[in-house]
């Protein structure tokens, strides 16, 4: 989707109650997965260890708690959107692979440390057949990822972003922008900017290569930016008109943008004819 220098998890980003929220979702089901699964193994009178139980299903929960940046990310990197579909989803269903190994792999270093501490032998299932267990472990884990990835979704549908200050008490126009840069915040020379885009209640900012965040809303930039070079072509993104370099039509019968630094940025559908109305002049 975007070309740039950007790092792929930003947990600048991350909010408290996002970090509650997953605590709370995350420790409540697999609390419940692993009650039910002492209540089928009694069921069907199969001794297990409390310890084994309660160790598997705690580092299962963990691993997952974990993993849910690399969801976020993924989401955040590829994102749906009408114009683009294909790639997302061909990108996504990478991501459950990946993750599933990554849940599978950070689950068995987390029980060894635990069974080790604890004194005990720990037995892999693997040694059962590698790819068993791979197969049975991406069953469970990829209804987790898209259940992961919906919770995100809604999250941010349903979030208000907050704006550092209310548009109706900035200027018409601006020349420079308040972004995060490490621990300290930077005035950024609007003229350096090739796009803005939209990410949760943060605005990601992409300026020759480098990648910036500020605490706004997509919409209140774009007034900021109405008497400037930049147009909005897509509910995500904002963009910098003097960088654009190509308008490509795509199969799908939307259309993309090449910018000067390599970046291509979707063309919504309802953002198309202002947009050539705009390079038309």
């Amino acid at each position: 989707m975007t070309n740039s220098k950007k790092r792929f998890f930003e947990l600048s980003s991350i909010t408290l109650p996002e970090v509650l929220g997953w605590l709370f979702i995350v420790s409540l089901f697999w609390s419940l997965g692993a009650y039910n699964m002492m209540v089928d193994y009694e069921r069907r009178q199969i001794e297990v260890s409390l310890f084994r139980l309660v160790t598997n299903e705690a580092s299962s929960g963990f691993s997952a708690l974990l993993l849910v940046l690399f969801v976020r990310a993924m989401l955040d990197r590829f994102p749906f959107s009408r114009e683009q579909l294909l790639m997302p989803f061909v990108a996504h269903a990478g991501g459950t692979i990946l993750f599933s190994l990554a849940h599978i792999g950070m689950m068995a270093t987390l029980r060894e440390l635990v069974f080790a501490i604890a004194g005990q032998d720990y037995v892999h299932a693997a040694s059962e057949g590698l790819m068993g267990v791979i197969v049975y472990e991406y069953a469970k884990d990829l209804p987790i990822y898209v259940a992961f990835s919906v919770v995100i979704l809604l999250y941010r549908y349903f979030k208000k972003p907050v704006s550092a200050a209310s548009p109706e008490n900035q200027p018409a126009t601006i020349n420079k922008i308040l972004v995060k840069h490490g621990k300290a915040d930077k005035a950024l020379d609007l003229a350096s900017v090739d796009w803005f885009q939209a990410a949760s209640n943060y605005v990601r900012v992409f300026a020759s290569g480098e990648e910036y965040l500020t605490r706004d809303t997509l919409s209140a930039i774009e007034k900021k930016l109405s008497a400037g070079p930049f147009l909005r072509v897509h509910r995500s993104f904002v963009v910098n008109l003097e960088q654009i370099e190509e308008i490509a039509p795509l199969e799908s019968g939307g259309h993309r943008l090449a910018l000067k630094g390599g970046a291509h940025i979707p063309v919504g559908r309802r953002y198309r004819d202002a947009l050539y109305a705009r390079i038309k002049g």
